[in-house]
């Protein structure tokens, strides 16, 4: 669907299905494009639109499809690309040992996280202490981190790719906090959303 060709590709994406000889599209974006703003350029085309700056749906008929994707194309063409380059919205800086049980239940009183208002991100710099690919595909990295004598555990979820160009020790670490649970023990770990050399 739309929302995977962003992840993959971190370009705004349409897919266009049909249901009763009317072609109905999902479209999604990325952080800094306004796909609305991109669908207003083809309303004439379009028998119905709607959604806001990251996500939105529309109809059309099926004539109309081939000169909808020429629009569509030459509107984001018009794009800047440093716009597409990805960008965490980082919340505070978080040193690991201000990380408990109790700081997480305070963040989950904000929730339910999700479109306007997402879940925290944190940052904070850290040695590496282990960094092993863990899953079926071994896509995910399972971390142990030491930061002024600290040491706590964390899951990077498809970091394998980029651990693969870092050989250092120390690190930037972009995050979400949650809570553990593994042989009725529950501690803090670290949910890791980007990792870079320090320094960098």
């Amino acid at each position: 669907n739309a929302s995977k060709l962003v992840n993959k590709f971190n370009k705004p994406a349409v897919v266009i299905g049909f249901e009763d000889a009317i072609a109905r599209g999902s479209a999604r974006s990325v952080p800094g494009i306004n796909i609305f703003k991109i669908l207003s350029n083809c309303a004439d085309m379009l028998d119905h639109f709607g959604g806001h700056s990251q996500a939105a749906g529309f109809s059309l008929k099926p004539t109309n499809i081939v000169a909808f994707k020429k629009r569509f194309i030459e509107s984001c063409n018009e794009i800047n690309e440093e716009d597409t380059i990805p960008r965490l919205k980082i919340d505070m800086a978080l040193p690991l040992h201000q990380i408990n049980l109790n700081k997480i239940h305070e963040i989950s009183i904000l929730e339910p996280f999700g479109e306007g208002n997402p879940q925290p991100l944190f940052y904070t710099h850290a040695n590496i202490i282990e960094a092993r690919n863990v899953g079926q595909t071994k896509a995910h990295v399972k971390f142990r981190f030491e930061e002024n004598n600290c040491i706590m555990d964390g899951i990077g979820f498809n970091l394998s790719d980029k651990m693969a160009n870092i050989n250092c020790q120390r690190v930037w670490i972009a995050f979400h906090i949650s809570k553990n649970e593994f042989r009725g023990s529950i501690t803090p770990q670290l949910e890791i959303i980007d990792i870079k050399p320090y320094g960098n």
